[in-house]
C-alpha cells in the first residue's frame, strides 16, 4: 500500500485504509477500517480491482515459472504450489511471509 501511495502523481485528500496499521505517517488524512472491505463499498470495489489485477499479473509471470502452476493457482497455497516451493524454493516474486509458512 505504501509503495502505491508514494508513487501516486498527486497526494489524495483522504485515504480509506482496509486494516488498522500503516508503517509510517501519510501526508493525506487517513481513516482505518478493520474489515474495511466488508464495511465500505469503495474499499470492497478496490479490493476486487486489486485482486483481478494481481491475478492477471500472476498469469503473465506464470510463463516464467511453470513449475509453480501459477496459471491455475494464481499464487494461492495449493498442494501443487507448496510442493513446488519445497522442491525449487521461492522465486524473487514470492512474499517472504508467504513462503515461511510452507518451507
Amino acid at each position: 500500500m505504501l509503495r502505491a501511495y508514494w508513487s501516486l502523481p498527486v497526494i489524495p485528500e483522504i485515504l480509506l485504509i482496509d486494516g488498522e496499521r500503516t508503517t509510517q505517517p501519510l501526508l493525506a488524512k487517513s481513516y482505518k477500517f478493520v474489515k474495511g472491505d466488508q464495511r465500505l463499498f469503495s474499499i470492497a470495489a478496490a479490493s476486487i480491482i486489486a485482486k483481478q489485477a494481481r491475478d492477471s499479473y500472476i498469469r503473465v509471470i506464470s510463463k516464467d515459472f511453470p513449475e509453480y502452476d501459477l496459471e491455475n493457482n494464481v499464487g494461492y497455497a495449493t498442494k501443487k504450489h507448496i510442493k513446488a516451493l519445497r522442491k525449487y524454493g521461492s522465486t524473487p516474486l514470492h512474499r517472504k511471509t508467504f513462503i515461511s509458512s510452507f518451507i
